[in-house]
């Protein structure tokens, strides 16, 4: 009978425990949740910088926006390059293909020619042959500000790090293209590329 009461006894301790520190969760996380209100932010009061007293010619701002939209433009064109010229024959070349959401269709089909002059040139069953490319710098052609233009010219150099078998070559190429704003989004209109010496 001893033993009888000492399991009762035991069980219903757990269950309080349990209890317990379902009460404990339930009330900790509910004081968690409650946050402060916010705290507003103060006004502050923007001044243009102290012009630099050794400064012989007046440089005009470019307004933040702008530079915004520049600097955009020349990581999306910079991206784009890069993807577009990184690929090999094991795949069949299908890194290609990463930048055809970016592009027109007229610049997927130039793409597609290329792709399958490489797959003639280089075939997955034969020795491994690929490239990996990077952007070095970008820079729009376009005249300046962009403002509320639809279409922007972009020249991007690039450093292809090329693979034969076991040869490995570094050239580099000029990359010009075109992007145009297209159901709010900016996308590859144009594109060509030719080798350069640097």
């Amino acid at each position: 009978m001893q033993r009888r009461t000492i399991a009762i006894l035991l069980v219903a301790i757990g269950a309080l425990l349990i209890l317990a520190v379902l009460v404990w969760l339930f009330l900790g996380n509910r004081r968690s949740t409650q946050q402060p209100p916010p705290i507003q932010p103060s006004p502050t009061i923007r001044t243009s910088p102290e012009p630099n007293p050794t400064s012989t010619a007046s440089v005009p701002a470019i307004p933040q926006s702008e530079r915004e939209l520049q600097d955009r433009l020349k990581r999306q064109a910079s991206d784009f390059a890069a993807r577009m010229m990184s690929y090999a024959s094991l795949d069949e070349f299908m890194g290609m293909k990463s930048v055809y959401v970016n592009a027109q269709p007229a610049v997927q089909a130039f793409l597609e020619g290329e792709r399958k002059k490489l797959i003639a040139a280089h075939p997955a069953i034969g020795p491994s042959w690929g490239q990996t490319s990077r952007a070095l710098t970008s820079k729009i052609t376009s005249p300046l500000p962009l403002g509320a233009k639809t279409e922007v010219q972009l020249t991007v150099q690039v450093q292809q790090t090329i693979e034969d078998g076991a040869n490995t070559e570094v050239q580099y190429a000029e990359v010009d293209m075109t992007l145009q704003w297209q159901d709010k989004t900016w996308v590859v209109s144009r594109v060509s590329a030719k080798p350069i010496t640097l």
